[in-house]
């Protein structure tokens, strides 16, 4: 399972793992400027001072970080469950990556999420932005076991539940890459280069997106904050946004350079 270093412990002030030194040559830099991706943030492209932990986004926009010394997730430097790459491990208790952003990609109608991810427990969030007041307003993009869901969406109080048919039990996956998208008018999800069959157990197949969803407050990975705070639970290496749903081709050619990359 990799070294770990638990939080508080080990991090010295100003460490830098990727950033910009990360941005030229191969590696994963390589494998994510092909495809034109919006937003992006892996456990490579960091800093760590103390106890606060920062996710340096790719595209230079948005850093995502912990809130406090409770939330910070724990590194695993070499995690063999990722080829040997580092990983985040969020404890479902308080560890998160956050920032402050409202209406986050606000008029996308369309998009996908692809994450790297290693589910543990009954629930894992890769990414979410919601609003944290009393609105129950949000979108999220992980796992639960509890329902096999695989994405939860609100707008005002009105939910989606989006899962596969046949149901699955996201826990026994291992290491995975998770393709989720909509295309303005539906929903998809790919798992490992399979494309799934989408089952909406509460709500319509209508392809609400960021775009649907008014008064979102935040960017979250690891953690749903709103009024009643949901956390996450299991390892986690990397999350990218693309404001449009990749083709079929790029989506496996994305996905195949992902699980040779983290030994998937």
């Amino acid at each position: 399972m990799g070294l770990s270093f638990r939080k508080h412990l080990g991090s010295s002030a100003g460490f830098n793992s990727g950033g910009l030194s990360n941005r030229g040559g191969g590696g994963l830099n390589s494998i994510l400027s092909k495809y034109g991706y919006t937003n992006a943030w892996s456990s490579e492209n960091k800093t760590i001072s103390g106890t606060t932990t920062t996710l340096l986004d790719y595209a230079n926009e948005h850093n995502l970080a912990n809130p406090d010394a409770t939330s910070q997730p724990a590194l695993n430097t070499t995690d063999s469950d990722f080829n040997n790459k580092p990983s985040f491990s969020f404890d479902e208790i308080a560890d998160h990556f956050y920032k402050s952003v409202s209406n986050w990609r606000g008029s996308d109608q369309q998009g996908e999420i692809i994450s790297v991810f290693k589910p543990n427990g009954a629930s894992g969030i890769m990414l979410a932005s919601s609003d944290e007041a009393a609105n129950d307003d949000f979108i999220s993009h992980g796992t639960n076991a509890l329902t096999t869901r695989i994405e939860r969406i609100s707008v005002g109080g009105t939910l989606r539940f989006i899962t596969t048919n046949p149901l699955e039990d996201w826990t026994t996956y291992g290491s995975s890459v998770w393709a989720w998208r909509s295309n303005g008018s539906s929903f998809g999800l790919n798992v490992n280069g399979t494309e799934k069959t989408v089952n909406v157990t509460v709500g319509a197949d209508d392809g609400t997106w960021f775009g649907d969803i008014s008064n979102r407050d935040n960017i979250t990975i690891g953690a749903r904050i709103k009024a009643t705070n949901n956390f996450g639970n299991g390892k986690w290496c990397l999350t990218i946004y693309f404001a449009t749903p990749l083709s079929s081709g790029n989506r496996t050619a994305l996905i195949n350079e992902l699980k040779a990359y983290y030994g998937i």
